[in-house]
């Protein structure tokens, strides 16, 4: 769903009023990415299949020397079409790794956290923002 935003649609992020971004992130280096998921993807003629592998836990700083690797790194594109167009021809080649679930990535640990009314969400991207701005995960890759 992510990747399908990024590459189709224009939105804009509006964060509610109360928050207010990290400081610095000088110790997100050392945060630990509990389950990295690997996305298995094979198959061919239009039929794949997809599992996740969970990967052992590892640092921020292991996963960005990882996702600077040559094998991870972003290819030479000319435009956002041939990067997606190449990110879905090397799929099967390449499992990507995410690193989910960081719980306090992007909130200072001095920050209170704001109550936000979940009933008042009118579409799938507020629930997400919401449920991200609630439990403080940040999804990166």
């Amino acid at each position: 769903l992510l990747i399908f935003c990024i590459f189709h649609l224009n939105f804009q992020v509006i964060p509610p009023k109360e928050w207010k971004p990290r400081k610095h992130y000088d110790d997100i280096e050392d945060l630990v990415i509990p389950a990295p998921i690997q996305q298995m993807v094979t198959g061919q003629s239009g039929l794949f299949t997809q599992y996740n592998i969970q990967k052992k836990p590892m640092t921020v700083k292991e996963f960005k020397q990882l996702a600077n690797s040559d094998k991870y790194c972003t290819p030479r594109y000319i435009d956002y079409e041939d990067l997606e167009r190449k990110y879905w021809k090397n799929l099967t080649f390449v499992a990507p790794i995410y690193g989910a679930d960081i719980n306090g990535s992007i909130y200072d640990k001095t920050l209170n956290r704001v109550e936000i009314n979940c009933t008042s969400a009118r579409t799938l991207l507020s629930v997400c923002i919401i449920f991200v701005y609630l439990c403080g995960n940040l999804v990166i890759f």
